[in-house]
């Protein structure tokens, strides 16, 4: 049985919407997976605290929820992951569910000189639309559900991509009309195009 740590920094409103999350994957991984050091997301008050909730758990696989740039993943205003501190997770699988962060950090930490296993994020912004936020984190759930069942990364790169597609597919063909459709099927198809996977494309839970 592997073993994750879901890291969700929750420190504004947009964070708190993706800890949420966090906590539909937790909810579905518990029953396939052990997770490090609990069931509840951590929010960890600072770099130097989630750099040890990391080095004492050794997680198989770090799914982080939160706020990211090209080169860091992001929480209570600071830098939490970036290529300074990035060999801790050699070996392991990262889950970004996080902005831009497949787009620089996710290429490097795969290389040879880190080692991360491998990397699935986003490669701009991850959008969502209120008040729909909980459809697009249901159709987030289904994607990673692949990743829980111990299915390669290439599938759950795939199946996130999908979901987010079947999202946008709902939103304007399906659901009623509300406040903003137009724009939430816009961010579900833009959610869709930027899913991007680094690293090794078999590598997955066991």
């Amino acid at each position: 049985m592997a073993s994750i740590m879901l890291v969700a920094p929750a420190n504004d409103d947009d964070a708190q919407v993706l800890a949420s999350w966090a906590s539909l994957v937790g909810d579905e991984a518990g029953e396939m997976h052990v997770i490090l050091p609990g069931a509840t997301p951590l929010a960890p008050s600072n770099r130097q605290e989630l750099e040890t909730y990391i080095e004492t758990q050794n997680p198989d696989a770090l799914f982080f929820f939160g706020h990211g740039t090209w080169h860091s993943l992001r929480g209570n205003d600071e830098s939490l992951i970036d290529s300074d501190n990035a060999d801790l997770l050699t070996g392991k699988m990262v889950i970004a569910m996080a902005c831009k962060s497949a787009l620089a950090l996710g290429r490097s930490v795969v290389r040879p000189v880190i080692g991360v296993k491998s990397y699935i994020g986003f490669t701009d912004d991850l959008r969502w639309t209120y008040p729909e936020e909980t459809l697009f984190g249901s159709s987030m759930v289904e994607g990673l559900r692949s990743m829980l069942e111990g299915q390669p990364s290439g599938v759950t790169e795939q199946a996130l991509k999908d979901e987010f597609l079947k999202l946008a597919h709902h939103l304007k063909y399906e659901r009623p009309i509300f406040p903003n459709m137009a724009l939430a099927y816009l961010d579900a198809f833009w959610d869709a195009g930027h899913v991007k996977l680094h690293g090794d494309t078999v590598a997955g839970l066991s």
